[in-house]
């Protein structure tokens, strides 16, 4: 019978049928819908996220279900080693709201100017003020716009502030496309260290609420708990921040020359104790799978009265341990991007 093709607003890469082929063919059939039916560009990454870490899981003799009803959740994945049931819950640590307001901002002038009949570089600044500007007042001075790069076509380094919203500056003319080509200019990346790092006063983040949502479960079931987090390249985190913020911080002792005497069983150099050996995460979080520029890491917690140090779970532990370090995918580049970098930079040489 012939396969009929499916239609997505995803572009549906070789690399997603790939992690696709290798779950079991009622979850294939459930992410192709998922990625058809979903328009949120958000949701989309989020869905994603969820396949990357199932198609790392689904490696091996475990079982693998998707959103399998405990009780009355339903964990993202669930696997079944000799009939030892794991929870693993995704989480996708993406850029802030303001760093996706900014893109939405790029994407919504480039996609106004980039179809224009100038073969030029045009870079694109956004200014804070634009953040709380609707749609129409962000495109009101896009006649403006038009007449100007129709006038500084072939004016080098031309710029030009429209409005206090944003700024244009032509960095390259006499390109070898027939169209404008855009590039967006530097800027320094909102990180929100909270997505991380938990503090009393403030409200729960993410992490702590998939924490505190499957507790009852983990202590009922008494079941390993994973965290399986995709770190967004532009969110500004990296797996050293997680090591650093559930295993231990180190710190130095200031002035400790001026003081060591008084205090002879102080060294200079310590540790601060991490997330792991709070009481609360240490019954109830086995560990964490990170994903980190497609290379996969991982974190186990390493209180040996957890319950993914028993003899019970030894199979889910050496299936987890053998994930360290390993890549998501193959990442070698095809002959037809590695043409279109080599246009690129063509094009980049005289900037």
């Amino acid at each position: 019978m012939k396969k009929k093709s499916i239609k997505t607003n995803y572009p549906i890469t070789s690399v997603i049928k790939e992690c696709i082929s290798k779950l079991p063919s009622e979850v294939q059939s459930k992410f192709y819908r998922l990625l058809e039916a979903e328009k949120d560009k958000q949701n989309i990454n989020a869905i994603v996220s969820e396949l990357k870490f199932g198609t790392l899981l689904a490696q091996g003799e475990a079982i693998i279900a998707h959103e399998k009803k405990m009780d009355s959740l339903t964990p993202d994945w669930t696997l079944s080693i000799n009939q030892n049931i794991s929870i693993f819950e995704v989480y996708r640590l993406g850029k802030s709201n303001k760093d996706n307001k900014i893109d939405e901002i790029y994407d919504l002038i480039g996609a106004k100017i980039e179809t224009l009949p100038y073969s030029i570089y045009v870079e694109i600044s956004v200014h804070d003020s634009c953040l709380t500007k609707s749609i129409e007042e962000i495109q009101s001075p896009m006649s403006d716009v038009y007449k100007w790069l129709e006038n500084n076509q072939n004016n080098l380094y031309a710029t030009q502030n429209f409005e206090k919203l944003f700024e244009l500056t032509i960095v390259k003319v006499h390109t070898s496309k027939s169209h404008i080509l855009c590039i967006y200019g530097p800027r320094i990346i909102d990180q929100k260290p909270h997505k991380l790092i938990q503090t009393e006063k403030l409200k729960d983040n993410e992490i702590t609420k998939k924490l505190k949502k499957y507790a009852n479960i983990i202590s009922e079931y008494k079941v390993p708990y994973f965290l399986c987090v995709d770190i967004d390249f532009v969110s500004g985190f990296h797996y050293s921040d997680f090591e650093e913020y559930f295993f231990y911080q180190s710190a130095e002792f200031l002035d400790y020359d001026s003081h060591h005497l008084h205090l002879p069983e102080v060294g200079k150099k310590w540790s601060i104790l991490g997330e792991f050996y709070n009481p609360e995460t240490r019954k109830n979080l086995s560990g964490l799978l990170i994903i980190d520029n497609n290379k996969i890491k991982t974190l186990i917690n390493p209180c040996k009265d957890q319950r993914i140090h028993s003899e019970r779970y030894k199979d889910l532990l050496f299936q987890i341990r053998a994930l360290d370090n390993t890549k998501l995918y193959d990442s070698t580049i095809p002959e037809n991007v590695v043409k279109m970098v080599e246009t690129i930079n063509e094009d980049l040489k005289n900037f």
